[in-house]
């Protein structure tokens, strides 16, 4: 699995590996997804759990639910895998 930007029809923006299951309703599941926010005071990132009442690492989801999937920038990468190791 590799790591993807996701954005939501939401708007909302995830960074997360994602793994595809078709034989089900939620035909993906988000591993350790971080909703990416903008840092106000620099060009930097801030990653917060995408459903912050929860430690579940497996987030199902519907893949009608996103826009887009793409490849994220490497600073984005990095802060991202440092805050899931």
């Amino acid at each position: 699995m590799t790591v993807k930007v996701v954005l939501l029809k939401t708007g909302q923006f995830l960074i997360a590996e994602i793994e595809e299951r078709p034989e089900e309703d939620a035909d993906c599941i988000l591993i350790n997804p971080k909703l990416i926010s903008p840092n106000e005071f620099d060009d930097k990132f801030i990653l917060t759990n995408y459903i912050p009442y929860s430690y579940q690492k497996q987030i199902p989801i519907r893949s009608s639910d996103i826009m887009t999937i793409v490849e994220p920038r490497e600073d984005l990468l990095k802060l991202y895998r440092d805050a899931t190791a």
